[in-house]
C-alpha cells in the first residue's frame, strides 16, 4: 500500500517537486454527513487551507541530517509552510452517535502558477460549509486537483463494533 515517488525524472533530471515555486489548497472534507445512510449536507467542508508551499529539498536534507533520534520530540517535523491563514476554521472530524462510518477526504489542490490575489479566499466565498462543491471552487479560482486521500471514522459508541 501507499505511494511511491521517482526521485529524478526519466531524463535523469532532478524531480520538478524539489525546488518550484508552487503553492497548494487543501480541503478536508466529509462525504458522508450527516450520516452514511443520509448524504444530504454532504459534502461537509471541515477545512480549507491556501497558499501552502513544501519544504524545498535543501530544507529536507538539512532536517535530516541534523536528526540524530527520529524519534525525538525535540526536533521539528517536516511541514508545508502556509502564507496564508486558514480560509475556514478547523471544524475536527467528530461524526455523531448513530451516524454510521463517515469518509473524511483530504484533496489537494495545485494553485495557478500566476498565483492567487489576497482576497481570492475568505469565509464569504467558502459560503455554507454543507453541500460545498469541490468542483465548483476549484473551477472558480482555477485550481487543479493534483491528490486525494480520505480515512474513515465510525461514529460515537460505534467505534468498538
Amino acid at each position: 500500500m501507499g505511494s511511491t515517488f521517482p526521485v529524478s525524472g526519466d531524463d535523469g533530471t532532478d524531480s520538478e517537486m524539489a525546488e518550484d515555486a508552487t503553492s497548494y489548497t487543501v480541503a478536508l472534507v466529509d462525504a458522508d454527513a450527516p450520516s452514511s445512510e443520509n448524504r444530504s449536507l454532504a459534502p461537509f467542508l471541515h477545512w480549507l487551507m491556501t497558499g501552502l508551499s513544501p519544504p524545498t529539498a535543501d530544507e529536507m536534507i538539512s532536517i535530516a541530517s541534523s536528526m540524530k533520534d527520529i524519534m525525538d520530540p525535540t526536533i521539528d517535523p517536516l511541514s508545508a509552510a502556509s502564507t496564508r491563514s486558514a480560509v475556514s476554521e478547523y471544524i475536527p472530524p467528530n461524526p455523531e452517535d448513530g451516524t454510521g462510518v463517515h469518509r473524511y477526504v483530504f484533496l489537494l489542490f495545485q494553485e495557478p502558477s500566476t498565483g492567487l490575489a489576497s482576497s481570492a479566499f475568505n469565509e464569504k466565498d467558502v459560503g455554507d460549509r454543507s453541500d460545498w462543491s469541490a468542483t465548483e471552487f476549484a473551477r472558480n479560482h482555477n485550481l487543479t486537483l493534483v491528490g486525494a486521500n480520505f480515512f474513515t471514522i465510525r461514529a460515537g459508541k460505534e467505534r468498538n463494533k
